[in-house]
């Protein structure tokens, strides 16, 4: 785990198997982190809807979709979601 980031970046990404699927879980490692990952879930602007890819709060973390060609950016600007 890098421990060089800003605090309000630190944050501990995990893949993870949830209900026969695997998922990328993203936690924040400091209390400035939590905006950093609210902010994720606010950019609809720039990736279109967070929901339509699949992107869920749980609690302070975020579960996305794992992904293993194109990142979440990639597939809502291509619109292929």
């Amino acid at each position: 785990m890098s421990t060089d980031r800003d605090r309000h970046f630190s944050i501990a990404t995990t893949i993870e198997e949830q209900n026969g699927e695997k998922v990328v879980v993203k936690r924040p490692m400091t209390n400035e982190a939590k905006r950093h990952l609210q902010n994720m879930q606010n950019k609809q602007k720039d990736y279109g809807s967070w929901s339509d890819l699949g992107v869920k709060a749980k609690g302070d973390a975020v579960v996305t979709p794992f992904l293993q060609e194109k990142s979440l950016g990639q597939q809502a600007k291509a619109g292929h979601l």
